[in-house]
């Protein structure tokens, strides 16, 4: 059942009011991670007409992941005052999401349909199951940091951004009135042996992250649950990998891309303590993300360039968004996960 924001914050208010009780986590911790949510989605809000496709569907789901946390048991565990600052911004995130969806401009029917298909709130609020050290453990290598080892952990292999979006949107061109389901074609590049690695490895995950929530029709080759947790292994040891060199640009962006993903997968490698406190030191001082695009050209491996849109300066579009859901995300974790007396 999904509450208005009106309904959620009495609803907040009464449980609080009949619980008594109070949080005993890091008071500290947890604002830092509310104030830099809101941040990026007050940022985010004020600029709603500056927005991309891409920073919507950020938008979206930060929404989602904010409802969760707020119906979630261990929800009453939060202060008040926490938890109707949480709502609040989760309305800011309700106003402006509905405002981009309906104001900014798709570039193409592709991207339209995917405007309007995955920047619902509904199939992106579902429970997390947390789980840690089901994926195989990392191998922390050596890498010389050249143009060509950068280059190939950022982006390679299928599919490209256009391949992506063709398959995302050829499933959900019916949705909601007809079944989705993944077209042969794309099936068997989800399955391609051609070591893809960060953004084509990421959109793999993307498309079968969607057609489960979604309940679109399963795969005839394999199945959802089982490339996830395939590409979840292979994307940590990508993020490890662009940590050690240091995150050549854009890997802040993928970095967020691959928390988001992942951490919403349920695993805790990517949503933690660790990555959260990563996260917001990227965070520029008026609240939105760069993604160091003034950096990226077709030969260093960027994601061409439908999802680079700078908003000012070191502030960009893609980027923001996926700080904005990388941020709703780890403090749903924070919560969910919290271990309480």
């Amino acid at each position: 059942m999904r509450f208005s924001y009106p309904e959620l914050i009495f609803f907040v208010i009464i449980c609080t009011c009949c619980s008594g009780i109070y949080a005993i986590f890091n008071t500290e911790e947890f604002d830092r991670r509310l104030n830099a949510l809101w941040k990026v989605v007050n940022y985010m809000a004020h600029r709603a007409e500056k927005m991309n496709v891409d920073a919507i569907f950020g938008l979206t789901l930060a929404e989602a992941h904010i409802m969760a946390t707020l119906s979630h048991s261990n929800a009453h565990f939060i202060q008040l005052d926490h938890r109707l600052f949480l709502a609040n911004v989760g309305k800011i995130c309700d106003d402006a999401r509905r405002f981009m969806k309906k104001n900014v401009k798709p570039e193409n029917k592709v991207v339209a349909i995917m405007n309007e298909a995955l920047n619902r709130l509904e199939p992106w609020i579902y429970p997390i199951e947390w789980k840690n050290g089901l994926l195989a453990k990392p191998i922390l290598r050596k890498l010389n940091n050249t143009h060509e080892i950068s280059s190939k952990l950022l982006n390679s292999g299928t599919p490209s951004e256009v391949q992506s979006d063709y398959c995302i949107s050829n499933m959900l061109k019916g949705y909601p009135t007809e079944t989705c389901k993944v077209s042969e074609e794309c099936e068997l590049m989800l399955l391609r042996n051609d070591n893809p690695q960060g953004y084509a490895l990421t959109h793999r995950l993307l498309l079968v992250w969607i057609a489960k929530a979604f309940h679109c029709q399963e795969l005839k080759l394999t199945t959802y649950i089982e490339l996830a947790s395939e590409y979840c292994t292979l994307i940590l040891q990508n993020l490890i990998d662009i940590e050690s060199l240091e995150f050549p640009p854009p890997g802040t962006d993928l970095a967020c891309e691959e928390v988001v993903i992942c951490g919403s997968e349920g695993y805790l490698e990517f949503s933690n303590d660790y990555y959260a406190n990563l996260i917001m030191s990227w965070q520029q001082p008026v609240g939105c993300f760069d993604s160091q695009t003034t950096l990226r050209t077709k030969e260093n491996g960027s994601r061409i360039l439908r999802a680079v849109k700078i908003i000012d300066i070191n502030c960009e579009s893609h980027a923001t968004g996926l700080g904005a859901a990388s941020l709703a995300l780890l403090i749903r974790q924070y919560v969910e996960t919290s271990n309480y007396i």
